[in-house]
């Protein structure tokens, strides 16, 4: 593996990803933080590790999650999307980068829109 290269991850093997998937610019303006609220307490939840603190969508669709993406990228909040192959489907995952002023940020704008308690908590 090499420093600064894009990987996909699968069950039983990493492959380096070739080519960018760019975002168009138009995507993060059909969001905001009500949608990305939804997609958070639907689809989303939040880990915490003594080095990491971050909140992960996932999804069967790249699509959605590149619109969250370049919102989020808008609002100052940095996150990348994977992708892991199980049981010969694809499933891409957002996940913020930041540590904990990101994810402050996040649950912030995110919070009053949240209809989950535990998630809310």
């Amino acid at each position: 593996m090499v420093a600064g290269s894009k990987y996909k991850v699968y069950v039983d093997e990493i492959q380096e990803v070739v080519g960018e998937f760019p975002t168009k610019k138009s995507e993060s303006e059909k969001w905001d933080w009500k949608l990305v609220a939804v997609w958070v307490d639907t689809e989303g939840c939040f880990s915490t590790s003594p080095d990491t603190l971050r909140a992960t969508i996932t999804q069967k669709e790249r699509g959605p999650l590149e619109g969250i993406r370049s919102f989020l990228e808008k609002e100052g909040i940095r996150s990348k999307i994977i992708s892991l192959h199980k049981e010969d489907r694809e499933y891409f995952y957002l996940i913020t980068k930041g540590g904990m002023e990101a994810l402050a940020t996040l649950v912030v704008n995110i919070e009053p829109y949240i209809r989950t308690n535990n998630k809310k908590e």
